[in-house]
């Protein structure tokens, strides 16, 4: 692959930090051929890293967490998804854009109807004003998007009954 031929050529920080952000393309490229367990690798290699790069690996265990929710079940998805639950269930901040607390919703959704998790759900269940405020916004709505149709799949399936916004306004 070129662009990582192109890092073995450098060093310094630089080169460093591009082959740390690699990590997850190579994760994403792998789960878009269906090696799962290399993408898994990946994520879970960034994620040890994270600290290395003053990063919390937060955004890395939602990519392990959504891998595992939409292809396993995995080795330590029960443990991702514990952890996910924790970090959401304190209601952390989440900003604009790309951010990880959006991801780790996504994840968490998405792993809440795979597996039909009633625990995970009522997690998400005290983030949905948060969800709706921001399925309005304009910024990048696709996390948010994502999360609440994952939820529309949880509640077809576990015959939860909840406010979720209109489909028409997701899609």
């Amino acid at each position: 692959d070129l662009w990582q031929r192109g890092l073995d050529q450098l060093d310094g920080d630089f080169a460093r930090q591009e082959r740390f952000k690699g990590r997850d393309v190579q994760g994403r490229l792998a789960l878009r051929q269906g090696q799962v367990s290399t993408a898994l690798t990946w994520f879970g290699r960034k994620r040890m890293e994270a600290a290395d790069h003053d990063e919390n690996g937060q955004r890395e265990l939602a990519w392990l967490l959504y891998a595992a929710a939409l292809t396993g079940p995995v080795d330590n998805d029960g443990y991702y998804a514990e952890e996910c639950r924790k970090l959401l269930a304190d209601h952390p901040e989440p900003g604009s854009g790309n951010d990880e607390v959006l991801y780790l919703l996504r994840a968490l959704a998405a792993w809440a109807w795979r597996r039909r998790d009633g625990v995970a759900w009522e997690v998400l269940k005290s983030w949905l004003p948060e969800l709706k405020t921001r399925l309005y916004h304009h910024q990048d709505t696709g996390p948010v998007g994502f999360t609440l149709s994952y939820l529309y799949l949880y509640q077809q399936a576990s015959g939860e009954n909840s406010a979720l916004p209109d489909w028409g306004t997701i899609g």
